[in-house]
């Protein structure tokens, strides 16, 4: 957890290079065992990626460095170390949260701790409050659907519709 956000001063790709790889280790160490079909969808997934990302390059040319983000400019070496262990700390108490609560998906605590919190304290607060809010909504809109039916149709539609206001899809 801290390697991921100290990675944050690089870029965005080192960093959620290892954010996803913290949660897939989270994720993977509730499993019971690990069979050897389990190993080959893993390194197909890595494979795919590696492949689309060469595709793409042969077709498009090289991506342009994006330079820091998320208010990066502004650390020093001192900032970045402050920055990676609250990162890190964040992440372990909402393990412990989740894994203390009995909760069904302990991981999945840590991991919204992972998705949200960046180095710029006013991003990471706005994102909280519209996660807050976003998930209120959510909330909502599946009470008001399942309220009225159960139908496959209905549920898919509706999915299918709410995709499109959403700023991330």
């Amino acid at each position: 957890m801290f390697a991921a956000g100290f990675l944050n001063q690089v870029g965005k790709g080192p960093h959620f290079s290892l954010r996803f790889g913290a949660i897939s280790l989270a994720v993977v160490a509730s499993f019971p065992a690990m069979s050897t079909l389990d190993y080959v969808y893993w390194g197909m997934a890595v494979l795919t990626s590696l492949a689309s990302r060469i595709a793409d390059h042969l077709i498009n040319g090289p991506l342009h460095y994006a330079g820091p983000w998320l208010g990066a400019g502004s650390f020093d070496r001192w900032g970045w170390v402050r920055f990676a262990l609250a990162y890190a700390f964040a992440a372990t108490i909402g393990l412990w949260i989740g894994v203390e609560s009995a909760s069904t998906r302990a991981v999945w605590i840590s991991a919204i701790t992972l998705v949200l919190m960046v180095p710029d304290v006013r991003v990471t607060y706005s994102r909280v409050l519209g996660g807050m809010i976003g998930t209120a909504f959510a909330v909502l809109v599946v009470w008001l659907v399942t309220s009225v039916g159960q139908s496959t149709l209905l549920l898919c539609t509706t999915i299918f519709l709410a995709a499109f206001p959403l700023p991330s899809q």
